[in-house]
Formats: structure tokens, C-alpha cells, sequence
């Protein structure tokens, strides 16, 4: 097996793009690859700031790696949720890796309201994944907004089909229209603009890519995901995969080339918190954040 690129011997086979490549060129492509992804789709412009949130997982260390070494020279944005030995952990991770390479650590602590994740859960019957995620969009668009930065998180191919899916059984249009790979800033909604660098790149080429350059990375999972649905989800759609071959594959780059673009004319629905003047849903007085944080009702 020869390497399309160089004609050495291919230790990688790329189904879904139908090459071989040996890791060096692999590690070139990868990267040339997000570098076309922000190209495509405009996902930064001239003269705007760039933050990476970074959890200390392979998705958020590998993106901002690759953010770093195509010179967008990224602030690496990190959120300590204040969960016992594993924040710290993640932190540590997340800190050693941004003194390496030389980038700019930006870190916002929970405890700065006077609360943690499990503080907060102890008090409501929510998923914790999905109070999770309300939080940390909140604390990443507020700093952004405030800050004047592009938000860009490690979001994935197999975690936008994972969200597509679940807003279309939900019927949910109004969340189906966000998965886009750049999200605009709104000064009206306190939005900051928000991108998705991996927004055509699978979780297995990532971790390819993440294991061949021997990249860090927590190496447990947070003890509130342990049964988070989304992960049930990319289990299912890739036993899928063995019974119909690039079946998430299909599903994914027709529902964003020819559904997404007939929805994206329906502009997402937000009001403003009556707290903190950030958005929060279209039949909402309070945003998640000020619900839990403040105990707006």
C-alpha cells in the first residue's frame, strides 16, 4: 500500500476520502485541511481575534495545536467548573500544554460566582451535561462578546450529526439552524461570533491525528458524562456505519449542503435575559446561567 502523496509505504486508509497516506503526509493533510475549512467558509476575517475554548479532551488540544501552527496565534480560553480533582487535573493539562507551545491561557472559574457544577446539581433534577453545556456557552460568549474575540471550539463532524439529529427528532428548527460553521456576532444579542474549525473533520481522523503527534490530553472521562446521551448516540450511528458504509457520512454532508441552507433563512429566535441582557430562548424571561447562578425565576 503506497502513499497517494509521497509514494512511501501508506499506514493510513482514508475511507471517506478513498486515499492512503503515510503519517507524514497524513499529518500535512490534516492540517491543510482545517486551513481550507476556515478558507471556505470565511470562518475568521481580517483583523479578528481568536479563541480557542480548550477542555483538555483530544477534540479542543488537537484544534488548538492546529490553530496554533497555521499562525492564527489563538488564546487558549479554559473553564474550571470547580468538579473535585477533575478540574484541577484538566487545568494542569490545559496549562502545561499552552507553556509548551508558547500560547496566551485565559482561565474563568466558576468559583467566581460563588458556585460549582456540583454545588449547582445538587439542586436540580437536570441533565448534567445539558446544564453543563448551557453554562460554559454562556461563560465563553460572554467573554468573547466583552473581549472583542472569534470563538472557536472542537466541535466535530460526529458531534454536529450528533446535535442534528437530536433537534430533528425534537423537531427543534430553530436549533437546527445554528449548525453552521460560523456563527455571526450580533451586538443586539450580545453574541459573539462563534466557529467551528472541525466542521468536516471526523472524530477518528482527530484522534489519528492527535495520537501520531503524541498530544496530551485528560485521560478520563468527567464523572457527570459518564451517561451522556450524545455518547450513546455516536455508538449508535457508527454500528450504522458496519451495515450501510459511510451512512453518517451521507447524512451529514446532505442535511449541511442541501437542507441547512434552506433553513438558515430562519434566523434563530432569542430574548434578551432580563438580568444580564445576554440571550436566552424566544419564551424565556432569565438565561440557564442566571436561573442557576442567581436564582432568577
Amino acid at each position: 500500500m503506497r502513499c497517494r502523496i509521497c509514494g512511501k509505504d501508506a499506514k493510513i486508509k482514508l475511507k471517506r476520502h478513498n486515499i492512503k497516506l503515510c503519517n507524514n503526509c497524513f499529518e500535512n493533510f490534516f492540517i491543510h485541511q482545517i486551513q481550507h475549512t476556515v478558507e471556505k467558509y470565511k470562518l475568521l476575517k481580517e483583523n479578528e481575534k481568536l479563541a480557542v475554548a480548550v477542555s483538555g479532551g483530544k477534540d479542543s488540544i488537537t484544534l488548538l495545536y492546529a490553530m496554533h501552527s497555521l499562525g492564527f496565534k489563538p488564546l487558549a480560553y479554559f473553564i474550571d467548573l470547580g468538579i473535585p480533582k477533575y478540574s484541577a487535573y484538566s487545568r494542569a493539562v490545559v496549562e502545561t500544554f499552552c507553556d509548551e507551545l508558547g500560547i496566551k491561557l485565559h482561565v474563568e472559574e466558576l468559583l467566581a460566582y460563588n458556585k460549582t457544577l456540583p454545588q449547582i446539581l445538587e439542586k436540580t433534577k437536570r441533565v448534567s451535561c445539558s446544564l453543563c453545556g448551557s453554562i460554559k456557552r454562556y461563560l465563553m460568549n460572554k467573554f468573547a462578546f466583552e473581549n472583542g474575540y472569534v470563538i472557536a471550539t472542537g466541535h466535530h463532524l460526529d458531534d454536529m450529526l450528533v446535535g442534528i439529529f437530536s433537534n430533528l427528532t425534537n423537531a427543534n428548527i430553530n436549533g437546527l439552524s445554528k449548525f453552521l460553521p460560523r456563527l455571526e456576532y450580533s451586538e443586539e444579542f450580545k453574541l459573539a461570533a462563534k466557529i467551528k474549525p472541525f466542521y468536516r473533520t471526523s472524530e477518528d481522523e482527530i484522534l489519528l491525528f492527535h495520537n501520531l503527534k503524541n498530544l496530551p490530553k485528560v485521560n478520563y472521562m468527567c464523572p457527570f458524562a459518564v451517561d451522556a446521551n450524545s455518547l450513546k448516540l455516536k455508538e449508535w450511528f457508527s454500528k450504522l456505519d458496519l451495515f450501510v458504509p459511510n451512512m453518517r457520512f451521507n447524512f451529514y454532508f446532505n442535511f449541511v449542503s442541501k437542507i441547512l441552507p434552506k433553513l438558515v433563512s430562519q434566523k434563530p429566535e432569542y430574548n434578551k435575559c432580563k438580568h444580564c441582557g445576554f440571550p436566552t430562548g424566544r419564551n424565556r424571561d432569565y438565561c440557564t446561567f442566571c436561573v442557576y447562578i442567581y436564582g432568577m425565576k
